[in-house]
């Protein structure tokens, strides 16, 4: 098993673009605890620093299927670089807003949610690629399956990362290394052969062939929608527990922890 895998990884071209993608993807591991433990710090308030992630989670959420369709019509490599460049700006701005004295919550709120528009959906663009470089059957799925569990590798080592920063640092300082971890790794992707190749598609899909069109579509998404309440709540309750323990890095292990049983629940 373990030499199908080694033989998905060996496809030319393939590690090209797979390692500067978990790169960019580390970034939106890290990116909630930081922007959260930026807020509080910032406001003293967990409210508030749920309601900037929650209106950051919920911009992201909106914004992904336009996002894929401009990825779609423009290239990767144009869209994806432009994302993350306008992504790492709006984390910028953040740490420039909560480093201020008295910025007006609001503000700080919109920025979290224009910031949400912009995270580059690596994860997506590079399963297109895995579709690509691969042929359809078992290296196909054995590709996937890495990705998949190297992605929740990300989610429990990103969080560890973001609070070690935050201890080192401040907070500010650890959006700022996400939003340049995000520009690396994309531009790294998109450097590569296989995903300069996925250039502009000129005819957009059949409406019947979209994804809301499609039977219990719909029940799915009430599913997820169920699914991702439970994990914003976690996400903001983790850190408050941690912060009630005097420690960031409780706040951490929390999140690591929870990422590495839903990596374990994938493979059993």
């Amino acid at each position: 098993m373990i030499a199908g895998y080694l033989q998905a990884l060996r496809t030319p071209g393939a590690l090209r673009v797979f390692l500067p993608a978990l790169l960019g993807r580390l970034s939106l591991a890290m990116v909630t605890l930081a922007l959260l433990y930026s807020v509080q710090t910032s406001t003293g308030s967990f409210a508030a620093a749920g309601a900037a992630t929650g209106a950051f989670g919920l911009a992201n959420v909106i914004a992904s299927p336009y996002r894929a369709r401009i990825v779609d019509r423009v290239g990767q490599r144009m869209a994806l670089g432009t994302m993350s460049i306008l992504f790492a700006l709006g984390l910028g701005a953040l740490a420039w807003a909560t480093t201020r004295p008295d910025t007006p919550v609001g503000l700080v709120v919109g920025i979290a949610a224009l910031t949400g528009l912009f995270p580059p959906p690596l994860g997506a663009a590079m399963r297109v690629i895995w579709g690509s470089l691969t042929a359809p059957g078992p290296q196909r799925t054995r590709a996937y399956s890495i990705d998949a569990v190297c992605e929740e590798v990300l989610f429990t080592t990103g969080p560890l990362i973001a609070a070690a920063i935050i201890a080192l640092t401040s907070p500010a300082t650890a959006i700022l290394v996400t939003g340049g971890i995000a520009v690396l790794g994309t531009l790294g992707m998109t450097g590569g052969a296989a995903s300069r190749q996925r250039g502009a598609r000129r005819a957009p899909a059949p409406p019947v062939l979209r994804p809301l069109r499609q039977p219990g579509f719909a029940l799915v998404l009430v599913a997820l929608l169920a699914v991702g309440c439970v994990l914003g709540t976690v996400e903001v309750a983790a850190p408050a527990v941690a912060e009630r323990a005097g420690s960031v890095q409780v706040a951490g292990m929390l999140l690591a922890a929870f990422a590495a049983g839903s990596a374990i629940g994938g493979l059993v």
